[in-house]
């Protein structure tokens, strides 16, 4: 086994593993963007139907049943706009919450695959640094090695 494998498989996880985490920053990125606009969009018609209003109870001459009905079309059409903006968010929050899940297993599994390339690279590496070989693991002995002839008996009989 050569070391470049150990050593290519180990930068191959580690761009993989920075890959991951840029595409999750990303859709993080474009939820906010978008839930951005729609809160600025809401907002801006919120602010215009209030301007409309004062412009109405300002020009005078309404009559008070015209000054309630006025009044009433117009809470009801910001609690109108005020849901929708709920529900996108709430709808939007159910969706990033699948997609984190998501962003959360790729990061994960990205994570194992740099941590098994590192493993291999240090075992890989034992072969030519002596001091790496000196803290490499070393084989035991198999329990059933024992001689049957002199004896002993098996671990596993």
């Amino acid at each position: 086994m050569s070391t470049t494998t150990p050593t290519a498989r180990y930068f191959d996880a580690l761009l993989r593993n920075s890959e991951v985490l840029a595409e999750a920053a990303a859709e993080a990125d474009a939820r906010g963007v978008k839930l951005n606009r729609q809160l600025r969009e809401g907002t801006i018609a919120l602010q215009r139907d209030t301007v409309e209003l004062a412009k109405k109870l300002s020009g005078g001459g309404l009559q008070p049943a015209e000054l309630i009905s006025t009044c009433l079309e117009s809470g009801l059409h910001a609690q109108s706009q005020t849901l929708q903006l709920a529900q996108t968010f709430s709808e939007d929050a159910i969706d990033a919450s699948s997609r984190a899940h998501e962003s959360i297993e790729s990061i994960s599994q990205a994570n194992r695959e740099v941590a098994d390339a590192t493993l291999s690279l240090c075992a890989a590496g034992g072969a030519w640094n002596p001091f790496l070989a000196a803290f490499a693991p070393k084989e035991s002995p198999s329990p059933t090695s024992a001689d049957p002839a002199d004896g002993e008996t098996p671990v596993d009989a």
